[in-house]
C-alpha cells in the first residue's frame, strides 16, 4: 500500500499545503510549532505580531505522528535514505503514518460494529461504507490529510465513551476528558464528538443526576479544561493574542447548504451512500424510547449533522472531493448505516437486503466514476470539474490508462521500491505486528481495553503538554535567530485574526466566487463580491508593517488572484 500511495502523489496536490506535517517536522527540527521556515517564502509573505506563521490549522496531530517522523529523523541522521518514488523525507512518514491509522480505525470499526450492535452483515456495510466515501481515497490516493487519523481518534473516542458508561470512575472520566482534549487540539473536528455525552442525561442508571455530575462531567470536564488550556497557550504564542484560528473562518453572511450537499462536490452528490446514516439517525430518533443503544446513536449522529451544517458556512464550491471532514466521523456514520439497514432486512427479509446490496453497489461505482473525474481535472482546472459529468465521460477513459501504467510500473519495479523501503522495514514490521494484535484481540469493550485507553490518555495529553513548554520556550528564541538571518525581511507583520486569515478567508471566497460565474449563479457572486471588498478593508487594516509595499494590491485584488489561478 505504500508503494501503492507513492505513486499515486504525483497526480495530486498536498492537502492544506501539508501544514499538519509541517508543524511535526518543526517540533522535531526546531522544538516550537512555528511553521515560518517550513513553508515556502510565497506563503511567508504575512506573519503574526510574534512574527509566527498564521496558520489556521491544529498543531496537536503532532503527537499522534511524531512515531512516524522521529523515526524518519533517526535515518536522516544517520545519512540513510528516506525516499520512495515522489515521496521524500517527511513525506514518506505522513504516507506510511496515514496507512497506519487508516487501517486501525477499519479494524477498530470491524470488532465495534460487530460488538456493540450485534447485528449481521457489519463487515459488508463496513466495506460498502469505506469504499462509498471518500475514505479509500483519502487513504491511499491522497495521503495528506488529517483526517484519516481522526477517523482512529474518533474510534477510539466512541470505545472510551461506552467503556465509560458502563464502568466509568471519576479517574477514567478526568482521562476521558484528557484524550477528548488532545483530539480536540489535532483538529476541531474532534470536539463535535462531545454531542454524545448529551446521552448520558436520558441513559438509564442507578445514580442521580447530581452524582452524574459529580463522578462524571465535572471530572471529564477538568481533564479538558487542562489539554484545552495548553492549546490556547499555543495559539496566544501564534497569534500575540488569545483566539482561536478557526473561529475567523465561519462566515455568516451567506449560507450554502444546498451546495455543500448537491453542488457536483457535494457530500451526497459524490457519495450517494451517506444517505444511510441520515436514515439511520431518523430511525434511532423514531426508536429513541426502545434502549440506550438508541440515546447514545442519536446523540453520536449529532455531531456529522451539526458538522455538515457548519461546513456550509465556509463552502466554496468545488474544492475537493466531497465529504472529506465527515471521514473523522466514520465510525458514527458505519454505525447508522448498519442500524437503518439491519432494519430493512429486518422488515423486508431478503428483499431488504436486495435493496441495499443494490443501492450500495450503485453508490461506490458512482464514487469511482467521481473520483476518476477528480482525477482527471486535477492537472486542469480545479473549480470547474464536475459541472457536467454525464456529458465528459471520454475525458475519464485517459486516466484509465494512466492507472493502468502506474499499477504495473509498481509491479515492474516492486523489488526496487521495497530495496528503497528497507530503512523503513523496522517501522513497517512494528506497525503491522501491532495492527495484527489489535485484529486478534478479543473482547473490544473489555477492562483490558479500558487500561490501554487510559495509558494513550496519559501519554497523548503528557506529550502534548510537553510540546507546549517546549513551544513556549523555544518559539521566541527561533524567531530572533530567523529575524537576523533577514527570513521575514518582506513579510507583512500584522495585528488581526482578518489579515492572519486573509490567505484562507480570501481564497475560499474567490473560490466561490468563480464557482458562482460557473453555475451562473449572479445573485451570490455579488454578494460574495461585496463582502470580498469588505474584508479586503478591514484586514489590510490591520497592517503593522508593510516592508514590501503589498497594501494596495491586496486591497484591489490584483496580488490576491494569483493564489487560485
Amino acid at each position: 500500500m505504500t508503494l501503492i500511495s507513492t505513486k499515486i502523489i504525483p497526480d495530486l496536490q498536498p492537502i492544506e499545503n501539508s501544514v499538519f506535517g509541517q508543524y511535526v517536522e518543526s517540533m522535531l527540527e526546531d522544538g516550537d510549532f512555528n511553521i515560518s521556515n517550513q513553508v515556502s517564502s510565497k506563503r511567508r509573505w504575512v506573519v503574526t505580531k510574534t512574527y509566527n506563521h498564521p496558520d489556521v490549522h491544529d498543531n496537536g496531530l503532532a503527537v499522534f505522528w511524531l512515531p512516524f517522523f522521529g523515526y524518519t529523523k533517526v535515518l536522516k541522521s544517520f545519512s540513510l535514505p528516506t525516499s520512495l518514488g515522489q515521496a521524500r523525507g517527511y513525506t514518506l512518514a505522513q504516507v506510511i503514518a496515514n496507512l497506519f491509522y487508516g487501517l486501525l480505525t477499519l479494524i477498530l470499526l470491524s470488532k465495534i460494529m460487530q460488538t456493540f450492535l450485534q447485528k449481521k452483515d457489519s463487515t459488508k456495510t463496513l466495506f460498502f461504507l469505506s469504499l462509498g466515501t471518500p475514505f479509500i481515497w483519502y487513504l491511499i490516493f491522497h495521503p495528506f490529510s488529517s483526517d484519516i487519523t481522526l477517523s482512529t481518534l474518533g474510534a477510539l473516542w466512541f470505545l472510551f465513551l461506552i467503556i465509560n458508561i458502563k464502568n466509568g470512575s471519576p479517574l477514567r472520566w478526568f482521562l476521558f476528558g484528557l484524550l477528548s482534549a488532545t483530539f480536540f487540539a489535532a483538529k476541531i473536528s474532534a470536539v463535535f464528538f462531545l454531542t454524545g455525552l448529551g446521552s448520558l442525561l436520558f441513559l438509564k442508571r442507578k445514580s442521580s443526576l447530581k452524582e452524574l455530575i459529580k463522578k462524571a462531567l465535572l471530572p471529564f470536564g477538568l481533564g479538558f479544561t487542562i489539554i484545552l488550556t495548553a492549546l490556547l497557550i499555543n495559539e496566544w504564542i501564534k497569534y500575540g493574542f488569545v483566539s482561536y484560528g478557526y473561529f475567523a473562518l465561519l462566515n455568516y453572511d451567506y449560507y450554502l447548504l444546498g451546495e455543500t450537499l448537491w453542488g457536483p462536490s457535494g457530500y451526497l452528490y459524490v457519495s450517494p451512500i451517506l444517505i444511510l446514516p441520515i436514515f439511520g439517525l431518523l430511525l434511532n430518533c423514531y426508536r429513541f424510547k426502545l434502549g440506550d443503544e438508541q440515546k447514545i446513536m442519536v446523540f453520536l449522529g449529532l455531531s456529522f449533522v451539526v458538522k455538515t451544517l457548519l461546513e456550509s458556512l465556509t463552502f466554496n464550491g468545488n474544492n475537493e472531493l466531497g465529504a472529506r471532514h465527515l471521514i473523522v466521523d466514520h465510525t458514527v456514520i458505519c454505525l447508522l448505516s448498519l442500524s437503518f439497514y439491519n432494519y430493512l432486512v429486518e422488515k423486508f427479509d431478503k428483499m431488504g437486503n436486495l435493496i441495499g446490496n443494490i443501492f450500495s453497489l450503485f453508490a461506490i461505482t458512482w464514487m469511482l466514476i467521481i473520483s476518476l473525474f477528480y482525477l482527471s481535472s486535477n492537472q486542469k482546472e480545479h473549480y470547474s470539474w464536475g459541472m457536467s459529468y454525464l456529458s465528459e465521460l471520454s475525458s475519464i477513459v485517459p486516466y484509465f490508462h494512466l492507472l493502468r501504467y502506474r499499477f504495473y510500473e509498481i509491479f515492474l519495479q516492486f523489488g526496487i521500491g521495497i530495496k528503497q523501503l528497507l530503512p523503513y522495514f523496522p517501522l513497517l514490521l512494528a506497525a503491522s505486528t501491532a495492527l495484527l494484535l489489535i485484529f486478534k484481540k478479543e473482547g473490544i469493550f473489555s477492562e483490558k481495553t479500558a487500561k490501554w485507553l487510559n495509558l494513550l490518555s496519559i501519554s497523548s495529553a503528557g506529550l502534548y503538554l510537553i510540546f507546549t513548554v517546549t513551544n513556549f520556550l523555544q518559539n521566541p528564541v527561533n524567531v530572533e535567530k530567523q529575524r537576523k538571518l533577514g527570513l521575514y525581511q518582506n513579510s507583512i507583520v500584522a495585528s488581526g485574526m482578518e489579515m492572519y486569515q486573509f490567505d484562507e478567508n480570501n481564497t475560499q471566497m474567490l473560490k466561490t466566487i468563480k464557482y458562482a460565474k460557473l453555475k451562473g449563479n449572479s445573485q451570490i457572486e455579488k454578494e460574495v463580491t461585496q463582502i470580498l471588498k469588505i474584508y479586503r478593508s478591514k484586514a489590510v487594516g490591520q497592517i503593522v508593517l508593510d516592508p514590501a509595499q503589498l497594501k494596495n494590491g491586496l486591497l484591489d485584488g490584483s496580488l490576491s488572484n494569483t493564489i487560485i489561478d
